[in-house]
């Protein structure tokens, strides 16, 4: 799909929602609707989206890379200097957007900064321009587009979980006794940067480290007679990857097995309830319910799942809660886990695509525990 067809897209669901203006900071939002995205920086820059317009407010020291970026793309750049300050320039904006003396309603990307955005809504206040309290955010108008991913960017998904494949394998590889979490950590960062992908994360987490969900690799010695996590992530080309399995040095004992076993099952649970017209909710049901019947239900402390494309984290959320329903070209993470404090973790995660006869996953990895003799 292209951006043009993107664009008309969003329109069309601000029309709907009875929006005015789209305002977007630098980030995956603008990429998504411009094939490019400002710099971002502590320095105000904002993208403006109407029905008929397009007007950005950028540095003037990001204003040629902008340019070049855009190629010939319709964009009103209107740049400002650090001695001057963005406000002139946001009367600009406001001034050739051309909406008049009358109420609007604006949308706002769900990362700007606060003082963005009153920098923004003080410019249509200066225009004699009431602005109604935000109608809206940006994850009701773009993310409903974003989370339908088209045939490239399939592709693209499907080439960064190789690369996360392939790192993974080097991970696990790497495992020893005596050899540090973070050496781990590199071996993986140096699989992703050989293919030119940027490291996003590699956490690695051993022994009761891995009760912590998001433990960073650290200093920590790995021994034997315990289990590792590598949960592991890259941007390639600008879509990101994200995967978890798990090691376990010397023989694992009968308690890490019930849990891999019913961490494994979890995740075969989600994912066998992934179709088209599901909810979202429906995924974490389903992988939950396994973990609660064995018993481990507390301690299963984080959602099912993410979305995953331009950013690592996007809606939908396999969570409690989230209605949004499963539509073919939907990427999200199924990734359940159990955390036992002061003795270790689990976690098992797959990135998974829904097709019309249910999901797939990304990774060619199975689940079983890596024996590290």
């Amino acid at each position: 799909m292209s951006a043009e067809d993107r664009r008309r897209r969003v329109r069309s669901r601000m029309q709907a929602l009875e929006l005015d203006v789209l305002a977007l900071p630098p980030g995956a939002d603008t990429r998504y609707l411009l094939g490019a995205t400002p710099h971002p920086d502590e320095r105000l820059a904002v993208l403006l989206v109407t029905q008929e317009r397009l007007a950005c407010a950028v540095p003037a020291l990001n204003e040629l890379g902008l340019r070049r970026d855009l190629g010939d793309l319709d964009v009103a750049l209107l740049p400002w200097a650090d001695a001057e300050g963005p406000d002139a320039a946001l009367d600009r904006a406001v001034d050739l957007l051309g909406l008049g003396r009358r109420p609007v309603r604006l949308a706002l990307g769900t990362d700007m900064r606060a003082d963005h955005v009153l920098a923004l809504v003080g410019a249509f206040q200066r225009a004699g321009v009431e602005v109604w309290p935000p109608a809206a955010l940006s994850r009701d108008v773009v993310a409903p587009e974003r989370a339908r991913k088209d045939p490239e960017e399939l592709a693209l998904l499907a080439a960064s979980a190789a690369l996360a494949d392939e790192a993974m394998e080097a991970g696990l590889a790497a495992i020893a006794p005596g050899r540090r979490e973070s050496d781990v950590a590199q071996a993986v960062a140096q699989t992703f940067a050989r293919h030119g992908a940027a490291a996003k994360f590699s956490l690695v987490a051993a022994g009761p480290n891995s009760a912590e969900p998001h433990h960073p690799a650290g200093a920590r010695p790995i021994e034997r007679g315990e289990p590792v996590f590598l949960d592991i992530g890259c941007d390639h080309r600008g879509y990101q990857s994200d995967l978890t399995r798990m090691a376990f040095v010397g023989r694992p004992d009968d308690r890490y097995r019930a849990v891999h076993d019913t961490v494994r099952r979890a995740a075969e649970a989600g994912l066998a309830a992934v179709r088209p017209g599901a909810r979202a909710e429906d995924v974490d049901r389903a992988a939950r319910r396994v973990i609660e019947e064995a018993g481990y239900g507390a301690y299963f402390v984080h959602r099912t799942g993410h979305g995953i494309g331009l950013e690592g984290h996007e809606p939908p959320s396999m969570q409690e809660g989230d209605r949004t329903v499963l539509e073919e070209g939907m990427t999200f993470s199924i990734e359940p886990g159990i955390y036992i404090p002061g003795a270790f973790g689990v976690r098992i995660e797959d990135i998974v695509v829904v097709e019309a006869g249910g999901g797939r996953p990304l990774s060619r990895l199975g689940h079983e525990v890596h024996v590290v003799d």
